[in-house]
């Protein structure tokens, strides 16, 4: 079984705060989205969150993601409520 576990960080007050998806078919859609993305430029906004993805599975090394909020499709965002 995969599982995805998300901790957001940054923001004014700086808490971090974690989730985790382990739904197969969430797993499958954040997965696609995250390994199709292109890198961007873009910094972090000040005060902006920045979201790390660690993908865990058994049968493979852990995969890692660091997503600016600004830059996190909303497809993404929607998932991780």
């Amino acid at each position: 079984m995969t599982r995805i576990v998300v901790t957001r960080t940054g923001g004014f007050a700086g808490i971090a705060r974690t989730t985790e998806v382990s739904d197969p078919d969430a797993v499958d859609r954040i997965l696609v989205t995250l390994r199709d993305r292109r890198p961007t430029d873009v910094p972090p906004r000040p005060d902006g969150f920045v979201y790390d993805f660690t993908v865990e599975s058994e049968s493979a090394t852990a995969e890692t993601y660091s997503v600016p909020e600004s830059t996190l499709p909303p497809e993404v965002r929607a998932l991780l409520r």
